[in-house]
């Protein structure tokens, strides 16, 4: 550790210098002695003396470093008094943005935009290193130790209080790996402590092991600091290290089991709880059938990967399937044998998820299941996971990619027995982890498999893709198509292919104004004359194309109009209200009634949500999953593969070819291959896109090969881009503002694209005036200073001191007549309508007035704005509070639980 000072120490004292011996041989003799016997004693003298030396100064060398270990503790006490910013060393990265984007203020220490890297000048090798800190306002804080001088390796625990999560990992060369996911719920005062024994590295959490993970000897010493999230707010205590680990773990009370929730209602498990498949919810198609697994589930979190074999069962819950852990009204909570809603179990909390946990449950499996396929579909499956039968496992999922996944259990399942299923969630588990419907699909032996629809209006052809089946040579397939009324609008009996291309066109495409749907009935023949497989689809016939600067469907130019923040997975709902028709269908109707024609959705689109879209007439684009540039610089051939195979999986999926809802994939959302937004000063990044580097035209090279492969997988879908920026044939943008872009350049801005118009431009995202340009950019999401009056004045002039305004410092939190939204309310035909505050209010009116016609004369093909129908619909409360409680858990049409 101290190796450098006991270099230069000796390298001072001990280095001898050239022709010294011949200068001191040379030395007139003192003891009136014969010069030549002299200088022979005197030369054993001086070799016998100074071997001595050295031999003192190794002595005196490890004595030093022994004195400077033993007294190596560091310990700097943070205070209001003192400028740690001054005091301790900063990152040569941090330095420049001290006093603009990085500050102590207070005691507090903020940053904005940036990564603050903050450290104790000393080295150390093994002990504690520990950090006391507390956050202010939904930031982050990392303690980091053994960090390399230009800090692109070091080890790092970092706390998220708001998030409710910590994180355990290794960084190296600008990636974290050996990345470990902990549950956090301490509060928002911690200590983080991490021990270095040379071996291993040990992490600690308020004095309780969180984490380990191997010492590779890669580090052996470095510094130890503080390394701030993108934005930091918070009030440091303590940074100190300790040459020696403390013995044990710092003494806290025993966590209990379970620790109950209160004021949540009990969920009465004796009533409910039946995992009979004679008793679940089934629906039959023809010659196919869908089982119902949807129930109460056995469920527990586990440290350990293992499967729990031997576990008693007092360490099992129970948990409703579907249902995520942190969203929804009942879905949050692990449940007793009693029915009490459970926060944390053995200190986890459950509002957030664990880094791993089981399912599990039985299935009776009828005798006579044995000569059907047999498939398990899971919906929503997010996360990593690994599925069992028994003790066999079935199936893995790693792909993020993947939403559903289906696997055929035909030879797994014991007929005529009980069976036990086991599902394993893990990795990054947050608000949208846990599963959604669950179901069994049973189909004949001898099957058409899953089908695909696509429609060519330009080619008047219905194309019909038959994926895995397994239907014998010299088949026949009949093909019929019907309306809502049962009339037959085709007909035809051909031989049976994996590609099958009809020469038809329907007299009513579907659209908007009308969402025609129509039903396609399909029967194999074998050549015996039998028909061991039929089933009924329905479909909607439609074309949607960019060609030529304009979007077109059915060949007819339409105009985009659109809301990009429809409830997701962990966004305002949970998966609950999003498999319930008596939420969604409200929603899109108030869509439907503010001219909307259009939305966005976040993750793998929902069979109800497809289907509620194709029935009411909206248009749906659904986010697509694109491959970073560390994997491409990695390998891009092998990353491209990978992305492809997902692809093809994807497309095994019936859902993304039987709805005329979908229009297309919405790929590169923010900061991948385009910039966010239209100017990066318009949002106040004074330094430019932080995330935009490299050369732009080989950045979109990049996205239009991943969008080709979509393309080849989806030959209906478009792609669209979620930042600003081209891909393909379509120009997407988010413009969002501050006040360093001139109302007339923004009128303007698609003046452009109206003179040389091969693409169509389409507005991703939109919040005119943007709401954090009233707030002090530095740090606007908590903490900032309000300026609402004065920026309205750059639009109003006096007029805007008029107004009423906020002093809230948390523009996108604060609610009600205090904050920014739902300022004020006014009843009207039925409804209750809120408002942002007047202020601000009147100068999105005054944009709105001199903006949009401007974008309008320009031939904007497509607009999306971000939250004013979602945000207005949540705060109405059309949706209600608590749904009815379903009579049969495992209906998964009317499920819905209660809070």
């Amino acid at each position: 550790m101290f190796t450098p000072v006991a270099a230069t120490f000796s390298t001072s004292t001990a280095t001898s210098v050239p022709g010294q011996e011949e200068s001191i041989a040379n030395t007139p003799s003192r003891s009136g002695v014969p010069d030549n016997l002299d200088r022979d004693w005197f030369l054993k003298f001086y070799h016998r003396r100074r071997k001595r030396m050295r031999k003192n100064l190794f002595l005196l060398c490890c004595l030093v470093l022994i004195v400077a270990t033993a007294h190596a503790d560091y310990r700097y006490v943070f205070s209001k008094e003192k400028n740690p910013l001054r005091e301790l060393s900063v990152a040569a990265s941090s330095l420049p943005l001290i006093g603009s984007k990085i500050s102590w203020q207070n005691g507090v220490l903020k940053s904005a935009d940036c990564h603050l890297v903050l450290y104790a000048p000393k080295e150390f090798s093994n002990g504690r290193v520990s950090l006391k800190a507390r956050d202010r306002y939904e930031s982050s804080v990392a303690l980091i130790a053994r960090a390399n001088k230009n800090f692109s390796a070091f080890y790092a625990l970092e706390v998220c209080p708001s998030q409710k999560k910590a994180f355990f990992y290794r960084f190296i060369y600008g990636e974290p790996v050996k990345r470990q996911e902990i549950p956090y719920g301490g509060g928002r005062e911690f200590t983080l402590a991490l021990d270095f024994d040379g071996k291993a590295v040990v992490a600690w959490i308020n004095g309780r092991k969180v984490g380990e993970m191997p010492d590779d000897g890669r580090l052996k010493s470095g510094l130890a600091g503080i390394r701030g999230g993108f934005w930091t707010n918070a009030e440091l205590k303590l940074l100190e290290y300790r040459a020696a680990i403390p013995g044990g773990d710092t003494p806290t009370a025993e966590q209990p089991l379970m620790k109950p929730v209160a004021n949540i209602r009990k969920l009465n498990l004796k009533n409910i709880l039946n995992w009979d498949l004679a008793k679940a919810y089934r629906s039959t198609n023809g010659t196919r059938h869908t089982v119902s697994l949807n129930q109460v589930w056995r469920f527990r979190p586990v440290a350990d990967p293992q499967i729990p074999k031997t576990e008693p069962e007092a360490e099992w819950g129970y948990f409703v399937v579907p249902g995520y852990w942190a969203k929804g009204a009942i879905s949050n909570f692990m449940r007793t044998e009693d029915g009490t809603a459970v926060k944390e179990w053995r200190g986890i909390p459950f509002t957030r998820g664990g880094a791993s946990v089981w399912y599990r449950r039985t299935c009776n499996i009828p005798a006579d299941w044995c000569n059907r396929k047999v498939e398990l579909v899971i919906e929503d499956l997010c996360g990593a996971a690994e599925i069992y039968v028994g003790e066999q496992m079935v199936a893995q999922k790693r792909d993020p990619a993947i939403g559903v996944v289906r696997v055929d259990v035909s030879r797994a399942l014991r007929y005529g027995e009980n069976n036990e299923l086991r599902i394993r969630n893990s990795g990054e588990l947050n608000s949208q982890t846990g599963l959604g419907n669950v179901r069994f699909q049973l189909a004949p032996e001898v099957n058409f498999g899953e089908v695909g629809i696509v429609t060519s209006v330009s080619a008047k052809t219905l194309t019909l893709f038959f994926c895995e089946s397994s239907v014998p040579p010299g088949s026949l397939i009949d093909i019929q198509v019907k309306d809502r009324n049962g009339g037959k609008l085709y007909q035809e009996r051909r031989s049976f292919e994996k590609k099958i291309q009809c020469r038809w066109m329907p007299p009513v495409l579907w659209s908007p104004d009308t969402p025609e749907l129509y039903f396609l009935e399909l029967a194999i023949v074998t050549p015996d004359g039998k028909v061991p497989d039929r089933t009924v689809i329905r479909f909607g016939f439609r074309e949607f194309t960019a060609r030529d600067g304009q979007f077109f469907l059915n060949g007819k130019p339409i105009i985009l109009k659109a809301e990009t923040a429809i409830p997701n997975k962990g966004s305002w709902w949970g998966l609950d209200y999003l498999v319930d028709r008596r939420f969604l269908e409200p929603l899109f109707t108030a869509y439907k009634k503010s001219n909307l024609n259009c939305t966005v959705l976040n993750g793998p689109p929902s069979e109800e949500i497809l289907s509620l879209a194709d029935e009411m007439g909206l248009m749906l684009l659904v986010s697509g999953r694109t491959l970073s540039h560390a994997e491409l610089d990695r390998n891009s051939e092998s990353a491209l593969k990978k992305l492809e195979d997902s692809l093809r999986e994807m497309a095994k999926d019936p859902v993304y070819f039987r709805h005329p809802s979908q229009i297309g994939f919405r790929i590169d959302v923010w900061y991948g291959y385009n910039a966010g937004c239209t100017n990066p000063n318009y949002v106040g990044l004074k330094q430019g896109d932080p995330n935009q580097s490299g050369i732009s035209a080989l950045r979109n090279q990049r996205l239009n090969r991943m969008a080709a492969l979509y393309r080849k997988y989806f030959p209906d879908q478009e792609c669209f881009t979620g930042g600003s920026g081209a891909v393909g044939n379509i120009y997407g943008t988010h413009i969002y503002h501050t006040w360093g872009a001139p109302s007339t350049e923004l009128r303007a801005f698609f003046e452009e694209w109206s003179r040389r118009r091969e693409m169509p431009v389409f507005v991703g995202e939109t919040y005119l005036p943007y709401i954090g340009s009233f707030f002090d950019l530095e740090n606007f999401h908590g903490g900032g200073v309000p300026y609402i009056t004065e920026n309205a004045a750059r639009v109003l002039g006096d007029a805007a001191y008029r107004y009423r305004t906020s002093l809230s410092p948390r523009p996108f939190h604060e609610r009600g007549a205090a904050g920014w939204f739902w300022n004020t309310t006014e009843n009207k035909a039925g409804g209750v309508y809120g408002f942002a505050v007047d202020a601000a209010s009147a100068v999105t009116a005054e944009y709105l007035k001199e903006i949009m016609p401007g974008w309008r004369f320009h031939r904007l093909t497509g607009y999306g704005n971000f939250d004013y129908t979602e945000a207005s619909f949540a705060m109405q409360r059309i949706a209600p509070d608590t749904l009815p409680v379903s009579r049969d858990y495992s209906d998964f049409r009317v499920y819905q639980l209660i809070n």
